[in-house]
């Protein structure tokens, strides 16, 4: 009888399928935890990105949280100096007054807000100060360019404008504020110019003010604007 060839033939396929079988399983383990370790990573890297966005956020409403009571408090001042002496724009003061808070309170909690609403609310607070200001002081304020369809970062213009009346107005001889604000296309520049009166803690590299600003535009803005701010004896001007 002729010697069964066939039976080591058998075994080395079988071996060979083991093997296949063996790789095969191998190669899905490996894949599967390949999937699983991207997925992780990408699962981390979401959750990271979103603590990053509620830190910013929650930096950038503490900063806005610095500047917003340093103004209110000295726009209640001038309005407590006009009823003190009887003035008849107290009321108007107090109007105007209303409507800067609504701004403030209901509107500017978001991260962006309407370009004509933040101007608006600069156009209420120049009005307010050409109220309690001596006629000595003369405020060149133009707005130049379309609003319609822009949106900004709410209070970032007004820390400029209000430093400029804080420290700008002189009470016992000629001073003058330049605010010009233009829009084109998608930039929008900010000029101010005023004398320096007094000593002045916004201005110098230290000053609570000018470091919040910069920092919010650095945290909202980054990469996508420019800030030049020049003093030499007089006037003190931003850019």
């Amino acid at each position: 009888p002729r010697p069964p060839v066939m039976a080591v033939g058998g075994r080395q396929d079988i071996f060979i399928s083991l093997n296949r079988s063996v790789s095969s399983c191998l190669f899905f383990l490996l894949l599967g935890s390949i999937i699983r370790l991207a997925y992780s990573f990408l699962k981390n890297q979401n959750e990271k990105r979103m603590l990053e966005n509620a830190n910013l956020n929650a930096e950038v409403n503490f900063l806005k949280s610095q500047i917003n009571p340093h103004f209110l408090f000295n726009t209640l001042n001038g309005i407590y100096s006009q009823a003190h002496n009887k003035s008849e724009n107290t009321e108007y003061s107090i109007l105007k007054l209303s409507e800067l808070l609504r701004y403030v309170l209901y509107e500017s909690g978001e991260e962006k807000v309407a370009l004509e609403k933040d101007i608006q609310y600069i156009n209420n607070y120049i009005d307010l100060q050409r109220l309690r200001i001596s006629s000595k002081v003369t405020i060149n304020y133009t707005v130049q360019g379309s609003q319609q369809g822009f949106s900004i970062a709410p209070l970032l213009l007004i820390s400029f404008i209000e430093n400029s009346f804080k420290h700008g107005i002189s009470y016992s001889q000629a001073s003058t504020i330049n605010i010009e604000i233009e829009i084109f296309e998608k930039t929008l520049t900010l000029q101010v110019s005023n004398p320096v009166v007094k000593s002045d803690t916004f201005t110098h590299s230290g000053g609570l003010g000018l470091k919040n600003v910069r920092r919010r535009l650095d945290l909202l803005y980054y990469g996508k604007y420019s800030l030049n701010i020049h003093q030499t004896d007089n006037p003190y001007f931003v850019y």
